[in-house]
């Protein structure tokens, strides 16, 4: 789960830094963007804005759902990951790790 974790933290630093100057932004920032994107290029992310009365382009579209959609991580989800992979990794027994994910 940490190799997981730290992948994904990798991919959110490329996202934050940008490719040229000037395009940094915040991880949180980087998190929301990326969930935009993906859905504004969808029918559920098309239909949700034509149901709040949206009208425009596609790239206006992804500002505005990352305005006004509520996102499954509104943050940087990892450090709460990193927290959690250190309270698994600190279980002695896998089996006792997997109880606080499905009780068995």
């Amino acid at each position: 789960m940490e190799e997981i974790v730290g992948d994904q933290d990798t991919c959110i630093d490329v996202v934050a830094d940008g490719v040229y100057e000037g395009q940094q932004t915040s991880r949180n920032t980087a998190v929301i963007n990326c969930q935009a994107w993906r859905l504004a290029f969808s029918a559920e992310g098309q239909q949700y804005a034509a149901g709040k009365g949206w009208s425009g382009n596609l790239l206006n579209l992804v500002d505005w759902l990352a305005d006004n959609y509520t996102f499954k991580f509104p943050r940087d989800p990892v450090p709460s990951w990193q927290k959690q992979a250190a309270k698994l990794g600190s279980q002695k027994s896998p089996h006792a790790a997997l109880v606080h994910y499905s009780p068995l």
